[in-house]
């Protein structure tokens, strides 16, 4: 199989046809929320996450993220964290739960649609 992008794939078949297949992306919508007393690794941790996520509060962060983001953002915040005083959590919903969230206040759920207008 060889790549022609990251969003598609194109195969043989058994009858030697050459066929196009878009790739499965498997982006879930996470929720990344920490709690972390020390200040410094807090400021860290947060720039570390905005550049996966979109911040709703300060420790708080969400939008879509594949499963290769979102192991690469854990391996870097393994490296900055302290397992024996902080706490990270990560959950994961798939569109469906993410678009039944109940949110109130002044605030909007990231949900990229994987649409984008250039």
């Amino acid at each position: 199989m060889s790549e022609s992008s990251d969003l598609t794939s194109t195969s043989k078949t058994t009858k030697g046809k050459i066929v196009k297949r878009r790739k499965l992306t498997l982006e879930l919508f996470r929720v990344v929320a920490y709690d972390i007393p020390e200040d410094k690794t807090r400021t860290r941790l947060h720039k570390l996450m905005k550049g996966y996520l979109n911040p709703v509060q300060y420790s708080v962060f969400e939008g879509m993220l594949n499963h290769k983001h979102l192991a690469e953002a854990i391996d870097q915040m393994k490296q900055l964290i302290n397992p024996d005083e902080d706490l990270v959590r990560v959950y994961s919903l798939c569109s469906k739960c993410a678009k039944n969230t109940q949110i109130w206040g002044a605030t909007k759920l990231y949900i990229d649609e994987g649409f984008y207008i250039i």
